[in-house]
């Protein structure tokens, strides 16, 4: 009888820790298991969970007479073409690409003219281009005519991996899990699906537990530190992939805040060219100096910066009525910069509603 009692006694006080525990995880402020943040992210579409890469203005300088020797022929133009896996090393941190860069030339009566822009050809997560065209200039060195194109690096490295898709799609939902080294933040990814015998596509990428799409899609969540969980529905009405189709992901990772630095004024510049995807840049001569700092690299959100952008969803919901709104947005900006805000409503009425802000700027 003692026995039965005790054992009642403590189901009876598991089952009300339990309940408590799973009543916390209902609130953002009280939620202590990352899992329950990243329900509510998802429940408000917040998916800026990634660490940001530093950009830095770089300008690329190559031999004309290299450009031209390796350009292929296209509609009487000449096209030679850089990978984005290209990797730069300024002061042993690694920078790639946000896209490949095309130089396009025409010869004329003085010569050859050239043109470099991105080649757009998926969306990316990762690249801010407003457009496509890169500023480009001809000049003589040495009696040498090279070609300088200004170029945008981001702080980052490119890790790919492939699986195939073997999981029946009737039962199981298919699920796979990448695992990425943890002295690195994850700072964005790219999901391509392809097919039994037919053409690749870049999928949706949308965040677990988030509504799906008709489009090809695929899930995503961070399993733990490290680890990329890219899963798929089995809902038949949405997108599903079919059995013996490919996936391919490609991850950047990034230095985060550590990829902040000022303007290198070194010779410790190294670039090494990728001829995988085109061959012509096999033992191409890449020469390049670097011509502003690298800034905006943001470390990945912690626990605590997840659960205050929660926070600040939830009271928002992403409208803003009232001073405290604007202070609760800005209160985010704050975090990952030197700026301090303070607003004050100064007039709200039928006529206009108007706030002054007052700003502190901290060197």
């Amino acid at each position: 009888f003692g026995y039965i009692t005790e054992t009642l006694a403590n189901l009876g006080e598991d089952g009300l820790n339990m309940t408590s525990m799973v009543f916390k995880e209902c609130f953002a402020n009280a939620a202590e298991n990352p899992e329950s943040l990243y329900l509510m992210a998802a429940i408000f579409q917040l998916e800026d969970l990634f660490a940001t890469p530093a950009q830095m203005p770089f300008v690329l300088l190559l031999s004309e007479q290299d450009i031209i020797a390796r350009s292929r022929e296209k509609n009487n133009f000449k096209e030679f073409n850089i990978d984005a896996a290209t990797s730069f090393y300024i002061d042993n941190v690694p920078f790639l690409l946000e896209y490949d860069v095309r130089i396009t030339s025409k010869k004329d009566k003085n010569g050859y003219t050239h043109a470099a822009t991105y080649v757009i050809d998926h969306k990316s997560s990762i690249a801010k281009v407003a457009s496509q065209y890169l500023p480009s200039k001809t000049f003589i060195y040495n009696g040498i005519t090279y070609v300088a194109v200004q170029v945008n690096l981001r702080q980052m490295t490119m890790v790919e991996f492939n699986e195939t898709i073997i999981s029946n799609d009737k039962i199981n939902v298919s699920s796979f899990d990448f695992h990425l080294d943890p002295t690195s933040a994850i700072a964005g990814f790219e999901a391509y699906y392809t097919p039994p015998y037919g053409t690749e596509v870049q999928l949706e990428k949308r965040l677990q537990n988030t509504p799906k799409v008709s489009a090809p899609f695929c899930y995503y969540t961070l399993a733990s530190e490290g680890v990329l969980r890219i899963e798929f529905s089995n809902d038949e009405r949405y997108f599903v992939p079919e059995f013996n189709s490919t996936l391919r992901v490609v991850v950047y990772m990034t230095n985060g805040a550590s990829g902040n630095f000022a303007r290198y004024r070194g010779d410790d510049i190294v670039i090494q060219p990728v001829s995988t995807k085109y061959p012509e840049d096999n033992g191409i001569i890449l020469l390049g100096q670097v011509s502003s700092a690298s800034v905006g690299g943001k470390n990945r959100m912690t626990t605590e910066e997840l659960r205050d952008a929660v926070i600040m969803a939830q009271s928002t919901v992403k409208v803003f009525n009232t001073s405290n709104d604007l202070q609760l947005y800005f209160k985010r900006m704050a975090n990952s910069t030197n700026t301090k805000i303070m607003f004050m409503k100064r007039r709200d009425d039928a006529l206009i509603r108007l706030f002054n802000a007052f700003t502190l700027l901290i060197d």
